[in-house]
């Protein structure tokens, strides 16, 4: 068997020149990726070690490591003084822990495939998915104004998923994907918010307000979510909620993933962003057209693996009622279980020759962009 390559040792102008482009942010992301992979892998970082304990021996109140658990443990004990969960995720595969871990944890996480049978483009777009479903309303909502969750009724424990409407709009908005997602091995909570009038900003911390609710009513005993979330967090919001789902992105370390609709914020540089991102635009939308927002973010978002679509319709085009459900629901079902349930067998489906037909295809995809292969 071959030995595993090792960083040599860098010298203090390399070590600055390497922290410049990892802090800089710009030019490609693989040039970014390698940049960060040989500074972590050079300090020699006690990761896998951290990574391979239980957080309970280091005195933490939860059972199993997510990335941002492990990346926000590390910070705090000054083993790093910030890292990005990309640059976690290198390092933990460069150290040999497996992907399912760092998704799930040593306990009381369910494996990737754990449920799902191997997919294929019927069922993933097929209005429901091979697990069976429950709802449940959110008890006295905090920091949102009222919450549905759709869950998964087999055991195990799943990633959360926040749906956020748009500008006036409720949880009608996209009650079609919840239990499209619930039933692909996710707990889901439709939001509604504060106001009908929220702002993106606000709509950002109601995202977050719903994911940490989400995730105490999994930690808690006595209701039907109980040990059901696994801490990993993703979302998916229409218009001013998907530029909620951006400063959620931007602000929240808790979420690794999300997939921005139509999405509409204005005056707002979102180049920090670094997790995975969707952004799915409406040819023919006057209020938030992909050109004026999501495709310069797109662009911007140098550290971050991306995909963007855009498909016929207007802005109504994500919503209950509106598009191709079976393509939109297939997408981000696809993306958020690559990226929330670490499971590959989603990825040829983004990125590899099975894709083609759908992106190919001008009826269903007007323009699409990626950073493939993820």
């Amino acid at each position: 068997m071959a030995e595993r390559v090792r960083v040599r040792e860098i010298d203090d102008d390399e070590g600055r020149r390497l922290l410049q482009i990892i802090r800089r942010g710009t030019g490609s992301v693989v040039t970014w990726r390698r940049a960060q992979m040989v500074l972590l892998s050079a300090q020699g970082l006690p990761v896998a070690k951290i990574a391979n304990s239980k957080p309970a021996e280091r005195g933490l109140p939860f059972s199993t490591w997510s990335l941002a658990k492990l990346a926000g443990f590390m910070v705090a004990e000054g083993v790093v003084d910030d890292i990005s969960h990309e640059g976690l995720r290198i390092l933990l595969r460069e150290e040999g822990v497996s992907f399912e871990f760092q998704a799930y944890g040593s306990g009381g996480g369910a494996p990737p495939g754990n449920g799902i049978p191997d997919p294929t483009a019927t069922c993933l777009e097929a209005a429901n998915g091979p697990m069976t479903t429950a709802t449940y309303t959110v008890p006295g909502p905090s920091g949102y104004g009222s919450g549905t969750v759709t869950y998964p009724t087999s055991s195990g424990s799943y990633p959360g998923a926040v749906l956020m409407p748009s500008y006036q709009g409720t949880q009608q908005n996209l009650w079609w994907l919840a239990p499209r997602l619930a039933s692909w091995s996710f707990v889901v909570v439709n939001v509604g918010t504060n106001t009908l009038t929220d702002d993106p900003e606000s709509r950002g911390r109601q995202i977050s307000a719903a994911g940490t609710q989400l995730i105490a009513l999994g930690n808690a005993a006595g209701n039907p979510l109980s040990g059901k979330v696994n801490g990993t967090l993703g979302a998916v919001g229409h218009s001013m909620g998907g530029g909620g789902v951006m400063a959620a992105l931007r602000d929240d370390s808790r979420l690794r993933a999300g997939v921005p609709t139509a999405p509409y914020h204005p005056n707002v540089n979102f180049s920090a962003v670094t997790e995975p991102t969707f952004f799915l635009t409406c040819q023919s939308g006057s209020v938030a057209h992909g050109n004026t927002y999501a495709v310069p973010w797109y662009n911007s978002m140098s550290q971050a693996e991306k995909l963007y679509g855009e498909v016929p319709g207007d802005h109504l085009c994500p919503m209950t009622g509106s598009g191709n459900k079976a393509k939109q629901g297939k997408w981000i079902v696809m993306f958020l279980s690559l990226w929330l349930r670490a499971d590959t067998r989603f990825g040829p489906f983004l990125c590899g020759l099975v894709r083609d037909p759908d992106k190919n295809n001008t009826s269903l995809v007007t323009r699409w962009m990626d950073t493939c292969s993820f």
